[in-house]
């Protein structure tokens, strides 16, 4: 080979990346690491089904395993190995009240076979939702996350839509772009705003987007107005 230099490589900067901004660019709309839609089925469970489900799931404290079932923040329990619930929705367990569970529809087939569960499954003839009526838990958790990024923003401008619609809208043409929205990110002074991921800009917009334009206007923005926006 005449080549004296064994590196084919003509470029001599090491750091493949030549690209010294960190930020990815907000047009390159990464997907959230979820491995699985986890589809969701909604069914009423009685809190002595639920008590005890839980309780089964976790019968060997402190080792993980994979029927080990999560609840939700309104859940409080007896000790401190997290096993017996004592309350659901901030309020005492009533273990013949009918409570509405959002849980793993797999499960309700048999998965991981949690007996309390089945058993109640089997005896009461409840209807078990087919995984085709069932929503994806993935789907969930990031229209969740786009709404949280979304209330971030507007809560930064005293939840005045139209003045955070202003603030976005940098070049004043009516419509809010990714781009747009990445830059007012990049450059907010509030802590909660700055901390919005970059990979969720892409969904902001979809979220919003009504006519499928790439864009969001006043009247998609809208969309985002609780009871205390104006």
């Amino acid at each position: 080979n005449p080549n004296p230099n064994p590196n084919p490589n003509p470029n001599p900067n090491p750091n493949p990346n030549p690209n010294p901004n960190p930020n990815p660019n907000p047009n390159h709309d990464r997907d959230l690491k979820l491995a699985f839609p986890t589809f969701m089925a909604t069914l009423p469970l009685p809190g002595g089904v639920i008590a005890d489900s839980i309780k089964f799931s976790r019968s060997t404290p402190g080792v993980e395993a994979p029927q080990f079932l999560h609840a939700d923040e309104g859940v409080r329990w007896r000790d401190d190995d997290y096993t017996e619930v004592t309350h659901v929705a901030g309020r005492p367990l009533d273990r013949d009240r009918l409570y509405t569970v959002c849980i793993y529809q797999y499960l309700l087939d048999g998965l991981n076979d949690i007996t309390p569960l089945l058993t109640h499954i089997e005896e009461s003839g409840v209807p078990v939702p087919g995984v085709e009526k069932c929503h994806p838990g993935k789907n969930l958790v990031i229209e969740t996350c786009v709404r949280e990024a979304w209330d971030h923003i507007v809560a930064a401008h005293g939840f005045n839509l139209k003045a955070t619609f202003g603030y976005l809208d940098a070049n004043h043409d009516g419509v809010v772009t990714q781009e747009e929205i990445f830059q007012a990110i990049s450059r907010a002074e509030d802590g909660s705003v700055s901390a919005v991921p970059v990979e969720l800009v892409g969904k902001m917009v979809r979220y919003l987007d009504a006519d499928g334009d790439g864009k969001v206007d006043f009247e998609e923005f809208l969309k985002l107005a609780p009871d205390h926006c104006h």
